[in-house]
């Protein structure tokens, strides 16, 4: 996935405004697979707290670029 892509966080923001209904400002999420981050920062504005699991230093790069 590119840059630019990534950064607009589509891909994220669909499935967080279809959790929106049952997500709470008290939840804590654990996230595994977080990948760059295209569904873990539009939900950590939803939520009090997300821990983000990745395998791929790779990705662990571009998360912490896009956070």
């Amino acid at each position: 996935m590119c840059l630019t892509c990534i950064k607009n966080y589509e891909y994220g923001k669909k499935p967080t405004e279809a959790l929106s209904e049952i997500l709470d400002k008290n939840f804590e999420v654990i996230e595994i697979g977080a990948g760059s981050g295209t569904l873990t920062i539009p939900l950590a504005k939803k939520v009090r707290k997300i821990v983000a699991v990745e395998s791929s230093e790779t990705a662990v790069k571009y998360l912490r670029r896009n956070i």
